[in-house]
């Protein structure tokens, strides 16, 4: 083989190589603003930054979840990596906002593609002189069904925070007895340092099947913020103690942190963990009863609550105390039970009593 021939076509492959993975790298998956084959919270950080730029339409405008190239011009301005803005388009139509949002957190979220980069987390070591995020719990034990308040804070007078423009948060929640939790809100605190001016949006997924919460909190168009204290909190609610105790112990805490601030520089922060107990409500009632014949009976609730009274499952009567004097022997169950909020299902208790044939002439009458 002529070895000059050899070299010509050696650098040809090589060059076609090269020209197709910087094809493939400059193309856009909407959503995937940073580029590491996920979209997920983080990117909201990249298109927080890039909101309101607008520039050349990509010529495929489309939101779905495939790749498209970049647009053939520059748009003017570019993340300091030296990414264009034109990856926060992520439905291509020449402008970043709302629209570009809603495509990361509801229509692309956890898409991936090819293999996945890292989020450039960044997590300071707890007692560092760095900024903290901590929590801070509006109580420490709650009932099923009830929600329960953990506020999130950032930063305090003694390290403050400067140029906050957002940050991205990995949150993981786990039990002794495996609870499951039914809902998890944000609730941005008005007062807070960061909702100023209403130019910062925040978003949360809960992925139950995990135990996990994605957050992200991200400023608009670049106008950071300095301050310290509250900026929010969680509204949980757990739905379930799976198991069959009475209370159970969760850890909620933040795994990964990614703070961005000045220049999109990443900071470290050191990340914050709680933990809370819920419990199951107590749903007993204490039902006894007063035989004045072995026809005639008095039932009650030893502490007056008023219950709802059934004989033999069908409804009998209401109040904390029922008179009940059957008119024929037989078997019957009584029992007494009422609904709260706490105890959905009814707190319950029944007594079966046996009337006696003879009960009506040599009244005599068993009791289980």
């Amino acid at each position: 083989m002529n070895f000059l021939n050899y070299c010509k076509q050696s650098i040809l492959f090589l060059f076609l190589i090269v020209s197709t993975f910087q094809l493939s790298a400059q193309n856009v998956w909407p959503g995937d603003v940073n580029r590491n084959g996920i979209v997920n919270h983080v990117d909201l950080l990249h298109t927080g930054w890039a909101f309101g730029a607008v520039g050349e339409p990509r010529e495929a405008q489309s939101s779905a979840w495939e790749s498209y190239p970049v647009p053939s011009s520059e748009w003017s301005n570019q993340f300091p990596n030296g990414d264009n803005f034109y990856y926060a388009d992520a439905n291509g139509d020449g402008v970043v906002n709302n629209t570009d949002i809603d495509i990361i957190t509801s229509l692309n979220y956890n898409l991936t593609q090819g293999e996945l980069g890292p989020e450039g987390y960044l997590n300071a070591d707890p007692g560092s002189d760095n900024p903290a995020l901590y929590f801070e719990l509006t109580a420490n034990e709650v009932f099923i069904g009830e929600p329960i308040q953990i506020d999130l804070f950032l930063g305090d007078a003694n390290t403050p925070i400067d140029d906050f423009h957002g940050i991205a948060l990995d949150i993981s929640y786990e039990s002794e007895h495996n609870s499951t939790f039914s809902s998890v809100e944000y609730a941005p605190d008005p007062s807070s340092w960061l909702e100023v001016d209403n130019e910062t949006i925040n978003f949360e997924n809960h992925e139950a099947a995990n135990n996990r919460i994605d957050f992200a909190l991200s400023r608009l168009s670049g106008n950071n913020l300095d301050g310290h204290g509250k900026i929010g909190s969680f509204i949980i609610i757990v739905e379930d103690i799976v198991l069959n105790v009475e209370a159970d112990t969760i850890n909620f805490t933040i795994e990964n942190v990614k703070f961005v601030g000045a220049d999109f520089e990443t900071f470290p922060i050191i990340p914050a963990s709680t933990q809370f107990v819920v419990k199951r409500p107590n749903c007993d009632i204490d039902v006894n009863y007063e035989e004045h014949s072995c026809s005639s009976f008095t039932f009650f609730e030893e502490n007056e609550i008023e219950l709802q009274w059934t004989v033999n499952g069908e409804f009998y009567n209401s109040g904390s105390a029922i008179d009940f004097d059957p008119s024929e022997s037989g078997t019957y169950e009584i029992c007494g039970y009422y609904e709260t909020s706490d105890c959905p299902e009814g707190p319950f208790a029944c007594e079966t009593i046996v009337v006696s044939p003879d009960c009506f002439g040599d009244c005599e009458v068993g009791i289980t």
